[in-house]
C-alpha cells in the first residue's frame, strides 16, 4: 500500500474527503472515526470485525488485491458472479443482463467452481486407481522377472546337462568307432 492518505470509502461516495482510520472485513471498506462510530450502531452491522488500518496494512492489502479480482471492471460497485463462455468474460448481474443476456453459455462462477472441484475429485480418483494399477502390474512385473530368471536358470542347466549327454555319447561313439577300427586293422 502506498504511504498516501487513504480515504474513508462510505464519506468519498457523498465527495466527501476524510482520512480513513479503521477497515471492516465484512465490508471491505476503509472508514473513518465517524463512520466506524455510525457502523458500530446500527444492529445489523454492529457485529462487523473492525481493524486499525496502522496494524493491518499487509492483510488489507491483500484483501484488496482479492477485492479487485472480483470486482466489476465497468460497475465498481458489483462484484463478478457470472462467466460468459461464448466471449470467456467475467460478468457482473448488471453486464450479464446489459452485454450477454443473448449468449448461449452463461454460467455462474459457483458453478464453475463446484463443476471443477468435482473434475477435480474424479481426477484424484482415476489417479489413485491408476497407482493401485500401476502397483499391480509393478508386482506382476516382479514375479514375471523372477519366474524369467527362473527359466533361465533351468535352459542354462538343461544345456550344461545336454552338453555333457552329447559329449558322453560322443565319447562312447569315438571309442566305439576307434575300437572297430583297431580290429579291422588288426583284423587285416
Amino acid at each position: 500500500m502506498a504511504e498516501t492518505e487513504i480515504n474513508c470509502e462510505p464519506c468519498q461516495r457523498e465527495d466527501i474527503k476524510k482520512r480513513a482510520t479503521v477497515y471492516c472485513y465484512e465490508c471491505s471498506e476503509r472508514m473513518c472515526d465517524g463512520c466506524k462510530l455510525l457502523h458500530k450502531k446500527m444492529k445489523i452491522l454492529a457485529g462487523h470485525k473492525l481493524v486499525k488500518i496502522e496494524d493491518k496494512k499487509e492483510d488489507i492489502a491483500k484483501l484488496d488485491y482479492l477485492k479487485s479480482l472480483t470486482q466489476c471492471s465497468e460497475h465498481d460497485t458489483e462484484e463478478v458472479k457470472y462467466i460468459c463462455k461464448d466471449h470467456d468474460q467475467l460478468c457482473c448481474n448488471e453486464c450479464a443482463i446489459k452485454h450477454h443476456r443473448k449468449c448461449e453459455r452463461m454460467v455462474t462462477i459457483v458453478s464453475e467452481q463446484t463443476a471443477a472441484e468435482n473434475d477435480t475429485k474424479d481426477i484424484k480418483l482415476r489417479l489413485e486407481e491408476l497407482e493401485q494399477f500401476t502397483d499391480k502390474l509393478v508386482d506382476y512385473e516382479k514375479k514375471h522377472q523372477t519366474i524369467v530368471e527362473k527359466s533361465q536358470t533351468a535352459v542354462k542347466d538343461k544345456l550344461v546337462q545336454l552338453k555333457k549327454t552329447v559329449e558322453d555319447a560322443y565319447k562312447q561313439l569315438e571309442e566305439r568307432i576307434n575300437t572297430d577300427v583297431e580290429e579291422k586293422v588288426n583284423f587285416s
